[in-house]
């Protein structure tokens, strides 16, 4: 498995302000998305200070828009992947959420199990592409990776690199524009030196601390 992984959260998305569902819905930053995405770049310029790293991102618009401002600022390739893409809603995608919530098939229990939309995903079903995904970003990186993807798939890219079971049911608080840094220390165990850091949207008056998904 890799030694050290920085996970970033898109900017804030159409989608987020415009009530529609979120998942494989494709929508474009908003302009206060693009500063999230700005005072992000600038913030992991001055962490990684000169560090080598492989530069990946999901395809989706708002991870990829974010992608590219870091792309820009380092002179980084990167390497797009579909796998990296939010938790999958099938027919619940390009929906406002009340129109969505009429197709939701019901509960099932474990809700780990539960595909809400036709077509979509379970927890489950993302947490293993999870686990290939950063298998397969191993095989080409195996130092440092930079992951710029959204919310849903990175708790599983967090739980998966630390070794917890789906089935613990942990999971973690990703705002916009966060960043959360992941590596193993020289005895060998898995840290979390940050988590959902979004110090440097603060500074800035950028933080939308109720946009969760």
């Amino acid at each position: 498995m890799i030694d050290e992984l920085l996970l970033l959260r898109h900017g804030e998305s159409r989608h987020l302000v415009e009530d529609l569902t979120g998942g494989w819905t494709d929508t474009h930053l908003t302009d206060r998305g693009i500063a999230q995405a700005r005072a992000l770049t600038d913030r992991l310029r001055d962490l990684l200070d000169g560090e080598r790293f492989t530069l990946f991102s999901s395809d989706l618009c708002r991870a990829s828009e974010t992608a590219e401002l870091i792309s820009k600022q380092f002179k980084k390739k990167i390497i797009f992947l579909k796998e990296l893409r939010e938790l999958n809603n099938g027919t619940g995608a390009n929906l406002t959420n009340d129109a969505a919530r009429k197709i939701m098939n019901p509960l099932v229990d474990p809700f780990e199990d539960w595909i809400p939309f036709e077509n979509g995903e379970s927890w489950r079903m993302l947490y293993d592409r999870a686990t290939k995904v950063l298998e397969h970003i191993a095989s080409i990186e195996e130092e440092r990776a930079v992951i710029v993807s959204h919310g849903n798939t990175l708790r599983c890219i967090i739980s998966k690199w630390l070794g917890i079971s789906l089935d613990d049911r942990i999971t973690y608080e990703l705002h916009t524009g966060s960043i959360t840094w992941l590596r193993v220390n020289q005895l060998g165990q898995r840290t979390i030196r940050r988590l959902n850091d979004c110090s440097h949207l603060i500074k800035h008056n950028l933080e939308d601390f109720h946009k969760l998904h």
